[in-house]
């Protein structure tokens, strides 16, 4: 009897419950050289060339401190550390609020969504505020995140020379320190203080809340509180989040906020609701019901002369919901735009083309996330996207070129963070907008030297946004922006004369010119809705041209006078074409709302900051994290835990999990992971112990027997990240498993002596390398039902194994030694996996799994191609050979779409169906097809959140082996159901 390899599998289900606390950057950047500015409660660490947003950044943190800490009754450890980086252009910042980390990108935000305010006090402020406010709403201490509970269930059908069964139930759920919904974490971040308000409440986020509102769609009470939305879904958990936390500050005054957080740290289990009540003496879903009846009045008042008046264009496109940047050919002929048609999320933006005379429209280019710009000919279009990593990982956008007549595109430039490109009227520059450091220079790209060189460089910080030039050549218009709102500016060609053109409260953004050089058109918020004018360049007058409830924005004139423009409304962004000059009562089109009015009077220089002292960056770690593990396996209490803790640039990480039971068994792995350099390199180790009784025949008496099995098994290796899609792995492994007997044979005069041997039974030596490839595409219903792309998983392993299959006695000494049998072969393992998008939400996977060995081995080292992970119609170790393929099927359809609702701590999203049906086997020699085995199936799959933050994955799963046999053993298998049951991080 031994415990086989194939008990391993068993840690690749355990780990899963930390499939976010071992993830590891792809692309760690060894060539940047880091420095750490200290500061009394901070640390910044940044690399060269973001120093002064690095400054800036520890400016801000110490001036927002006592605020924030004050609101919250909560003071973080110090320090708190900042990383500033900008090293892609992202423009984010990231929370860990565990690790006391916060994550900034230096690139300011641009975002369709929300409106333009200072980067740098915004996003500081906002990360902080999650760091305190939900370190404040923690359960336990932040160094315990959480419990895990496991459980293991086995097949009964085992072979004879093993333990016991493959797992056909494995479970493990988190019961996690922190039960805050998004809508609450991310609406105090933007609410901030009022005493800062370095985000305010702007006319985007008025402009989502109102249409959800007057359309009915608000997200209900339940539904605010995660993520995992399509369209503007996960930005209205942001946008409702913001304006209920609001609400609940000013109706309950704001230190009602951490109350609530308090009320959430309880260790008892507490809903948001009564943590709302304990806090505020008033129930959650009555204090919701409370604020959407309120703005559902508000609203209806605010627009009932717009909705009588409105005027707009008529659609173009109403595919997606991101449609944005229509831009027309010189000729009036054709329009440029990009939309994320076809696609679940905003970003997920790509170029089309639409023909005015024949309405079509196509796509032409993917992953297009900037406006596109139309050389004067009519013949190319020139836009910017992000670029596939560069050699160092960085990922940044560069300018591309259409070309109509041969319809390819051509990659113009590299490295050079390319934005809102503009062709000169001539066709011989390109205009665009470059930015590093957080600061924003405009550039020039000459067409025939294909040589790019700075055109701008502002006396202050100022950023700017799309560009247009003016018919004539002469000027440069753009949208710039210092603190709130945008404004809209003038450069001469050569770069000189920055002037000013509209400078007002309001928010003014997406200048072009018109045709005819005399007029700017541009999108403005100056009654509270955004909405497109026109202003007159000779006579500085300002004509409304839109009066929508939703909002209008980025104009482009046509060679007819038309303006194409994207409008907003509750389905999203749309292209719309506007083709009459009709004069707007501007009483008709007044919103009254003055989103500045009562915004505090803060007084800032972000033009300097402190010259703090920097030294270089020392070697931190975060806190070893433990989180403690309950586990039911084989029917035994195992107690035990993960550990955990990553170098402060992720550099270095560590992993470590043990469990024991009151019978000695226990398991252990570790994990290391240095990745200073490319490749990332790593080690991992294994261990196994577990004990059982037997008996043997000794002088026709049979002698109880405990046996001890150790399994060990370590991994030195390295990984090669290839763009965002390819991981090739080298690994080297080492395996021992051995076994010690003790017997207790009763003697003569009846009692009992004792004898013990230990030996290895195998010994393997494994040279691997491993091409993992996943090309799937993210899709609102793609963690249920994968539907886009393709992943597969090809490894080549050399093997140099032995088993033992004898003992040899030692005639010195009595002992006994091991006499292996070796196995010097290579193996070729293939998984692969191709999804499709079926009507209704439906999704269609086709998977093949093959193995093959390439010489005869003991059947310890076959393939065993049953159960959970194989043929699930047969138990595991039914089918085994040399040689395996198995090719699947299954079709997974929705039961019910968008549930969401909440149940206790589970958030519940969709409830599906599948069907699924297997051909395939494992054997030895050539293939027989007639042998091969057939199953047929249906699944049930649940997938939700728990805490509002874990993902969770209920699956339940019924087997029929269609065919019949004998298996190896003599035991007849098939035509009988095997069931099987997960509930993890993700579905299998």
């Amino acid at each position: 009897m031994t415990v086989t390899r194939n008990l391993f599998i068993l840690f690749v289900f355990l780990l899963t419950a930390l499939n976010s606390a071992d993830a590891q950057p792809r692309f760690n950047h060894p060539e940047l050289e880091w420095k750490t500015i200290e500061t009394e409660h901070f640390s910044v660490t940044y690399h060269k060339g973001v120093e002064n947003s690095a400054r800036r950044v520890a400016k801000i943190a110490e001036e927002i401190y006592r605020p924030i800490t004050e609101l919250y009754d909560h003071a973080p450890e110090n320090p708190v550390r900042f990383i500033v980086q900008d090293t892609d252009d992202i423009s984010n910042g990231a929370a860990y609020f565990y690790d006391n980390k916060i994550i900034i990108w230096a690139l300011p935000m641009d975002y369709d969504m929300r409106g333009t305010h200072n980067w740098l006090r915004d996003v500081v402020t906002h990360e902080f505020t999650h760091i305190v406010s939900m370190q404040a709403a923690m359960k336990f201490n932040r160094k315990i995140p959480a419990f895990y509970i496991q459980w293991f269930r086995y097949e009964k059908e085992r072979r004879d020379d093993v333990v016991r069964g493959f797992p056909n139930g494995v479970v493990s759920y988190p019961y996690s320190g922190l039960t805050t919904p998004l809508w609450f974490a991310e609406g105090v971040a933007q609410y901030n203080s009022e005493k800062l308000q370095y985000d305010h409440w702007d006319s985007h986020r008025d402009m989502i809340l109102r249409e959800r509102t007057l359309s009915n769609s608000l997200l209900s009470f339940d539904d605010m509180a995660v993520f995992g939305k399509i369209g503007i879904g996960n930005e209205s958990v942001y946008n409702q989040g913001y304006s209920f936390v609001s609400y609940i500050a000013r109706t309950y005054g704001e230190k009602s906020l951490s109350g609530i957080a308090g009320a959430l740290s309880s260790k008892r289990p507490v809903t948001i609701s009564k943590a709302i009540k304990k806090a505020t003496g008033v129930n959650g879903d009555e204090v919701y019901e409370n604020w959407k009846s309120g703005l559902e009045e508000e609203y209806r008042s605010r627009t009932r002369l717009i909705s009588e008046n409105t005027l707009r264009g008529r659609v173009l496109s109403d595919g997606g919901t991101s449609n944005f940047f229509p831009s027309w050919s010189t000729d009036g002929k054709r329009l440029a735009f990009i939309s994320n048609k076809g696609n679940d999320y905003l970003s997920r933006t790509d170029l089309y083309l639409y023909s005015k005379e024949s309405g079509k429209i196509k796509k032409i280019a993917s992953g297009v996330q900037s406006s596109p710009s139309w050389s004067p000919d009519g013949k190319k279009i020139v836009y910017g996207k992000i670029a596939k990593p560069d050699k160092r990982g960085s990922t940044y956008f560069d300018l591309y070129l259409y070309d109509r007549e041969t319809k390819k595109n051509e990659r113009l430039t590299t490295g050079e963070r390319s934005r809102y490109p503009v062709y000169s009227p001539d066709g011989n520059s390109i205009a665009f907008v470059s930015t590093r450091d957080g600061e924003s220079v405009i550039m020039l790209y000459d067409v025939s030297s294909e040589s790019v060189q700075e055109l701008t460089r502002f006396d202050e910080l100022r950023q700017v946004y799309k560009l247009d030039w003016s018919p004539d050549g002469a000027t440069i218009l753009f949208e710039t922006s210092t603190y709130n709102g945008r404004d809209i500016a003038e450069v001469n060609a050569d770069g000189s004369g920055f002037r000013l053109v509209l400078q007002t409260a309001a928010d003014e953004r997406h200048p072009v010119y018109s045709k005819d050089n005399k007029t700017i058109y541009f999108s403005s918020d100056r009654t509270g809705i955004f909405n497109i004018y026109s202003y007159d360049r000779e006579t500085a007058e300002l004509t409304q041209r839109t009066n929508l409830r939703g909002g209008a924005f980025m104009p482009s004139e046509s060679s007819d006078g038309s303006i194409a423009y994207s409008e907003y409304s509750i389905s999203g962004y749309k292209i719309s074409l506007l083709e009459n000059n009709e004069k707007i009562e501007p009483r008709n089109a007044e919103y009254k709302i003055d989103y500045l009015q009562n915004l505090p009077k803060i007084d800032y220089d972000q033009n300097s900051s402190p010259e703090y002292t920097a030294k270089k960056y020392e070697t931190t770690y975060s806190t070893l994290f433990f989180l403690p593990r309950i586990m039911i396996d084989y029917g035994t209490l195992k107690l035990g835990g993960y550990v955990f803790s990553n170098e402060l640039l992720n550099k270095i990480s560590i992993l470590g999990g043990a469990a024991a039971n009151k019978r000695g068994d226990f398991d252990l792995y570790l994990r290391f992971d240095y990745n200073h350099f490319t490749p990332n390199l790593f080690f991992e180790a294994y261990g196994i112990s577990q004990n059982v009784e037997d008996t043997l025949l000794l002088a026709n008496k049979k002698t109880p027997l405990d046996i001890n099995f150790n399994l060990l098994e370590v991994s030195p290796g390295m990984t090669f990240f290839k763009g965002e899609t390819d991981d090739i792995t080298l690994r080297f492994s080492y395996s021992k498993y051995s076994a010690t007997q003790i017997g207790f044979p009763q003697l003569d005069d009846g009692t009992f002596g004792k004898f013990s041997f230990s030996y290895d039974y195998f010994i393997g030596r494994t040279l691997s390398i491993n091409w993992k490839r996943n090309g799937t595409y993210p899709a609102a219903k793609s963690y249920i039902a994968r539907n886009t792309g393709m992943k597969w998983n090809l490894s080549y392993s050399q093997k140099w194994d032995k088993f033992v299959v004898d003992f040899a006695r030692n005639e010195n000494f009595g002992t006994f030694s091991e006499i292996f049998e070796p196995y010097n072969y290579y193996q070729l393992d293939l998984g692969f996996e191709k999804y499709f998008k079926l009507p209704f939400k439906s999704a269609l996977a086709l998977n093949i799994d093959g193995g093959y060995i390439s010489t005869n081995v003991v059947d310890f080292l076959y393939y065993f191609g049953g159960g959970l992970l194989g043929m699930k119609g047969y138990s595991f170790y039914s089918i085994e050979g040399e040689r395996k393929a198995i090719g699947s099927a299954s079709l997974n359809v929705p039961i019910i779409n968008d549930v969401n609702k909440a149940l206790l701590n589970l958030y519940i999203r969709d409830v599906y169906g599948g069907i699924f049906f297997q051909y395939g086997n494992a054997w030895l020699g050539a293939a027989e097809l007639n042998d091969f085995k057939r199953t047929i199936g249906y699944s049930l799959r649940v997938g939700t959140f728990s805490f509002y933050a874990f993902p969770t994955a209920f699956e339940f799963q019924a087997a029929y082996g269609i065919d019949k046999f004998t298996d190896a053993r003599g035991f007849v298998r098939g035509n009988e159901w095997k069931y099987y049951f997960t509930l993890l991080f993700d579905f299998l």
